[in-house]
């Protein structure tokens, strides 16, 4: 989902960025480890109905002008949406595009893997709230203080957190 304002927001428009940059990235890693089976769908189908509200008809919009920029934008044929949506709705109820490349991924199977590969790497992952992550120059280690007053020490670390994670960092 893309607001018609994102690109008047920094923030917003820099995450989109990142995510068009992390789909190459996003197919290296599931082909290194051996994960391709995550991939659900190769494509998204984005689909509106006409009598939809101003918000739903901006947000299609928005994102659709997106995908023509990116040149990812193709038609959903009438046999697809038959398909797709059981004869429930049709061509003359929605609109619907597809955005090519835009995979989706079945996340309970990626994380079911991603637990066993990081188990095999002997990754530690940590169970608690992180309230701060500083860099100890002179022996470029990392420490990280936890929320129950724990201190621990790495060489790297993985941020996997979501909004606010910048704030950890020193």
């Amino acid at each position: 989902e893309v607001e018609s304002n994102f690109q008047s927001n920094p923030r917003e428009y820099q995450y989109f960025q990142a995510s068009l940059e992390s789909r190459t990235l996003w197919h290296q890693f599931l082909e290194e480890y051996d994960l391709k089976k995550a991939i659900t769908a190769d494509s998204t189908i984005m689909y509106k109905r006409h009598e939809g509200t101003v918000f739903e008809e901006s947000n299609f919009e928005t994102a659709c002008d997106l995908a023509k920029k990116y040149k990812v934008l193709t038609d959903v044929s009438n046999k697809e949406l038959e398909t797709i949506f059981q004869g429930k709705l049709t061509k003359s109820q929605i609109s619907a595009k597809r955005f090519e490349g835009e995979f989706s991924i079945d996340t309970e199977f990626l994380f079911l893997k991603l637990d066993s590969l990081l188990h095999d790497m002997d990754i530690k992952v940590i169970d608690e709230k992180v309230k701060r992550i500083t860099k100890d120059d002179k022996k470029n280690h990392l420490t990280l203080e936890t929320q129950n007053n724990n201190f621990l020490k790495t060489e790297k670390v993985i941020i996997a957190a979501g909004s606010g994670s910048s704030n950890l960092l020193d």
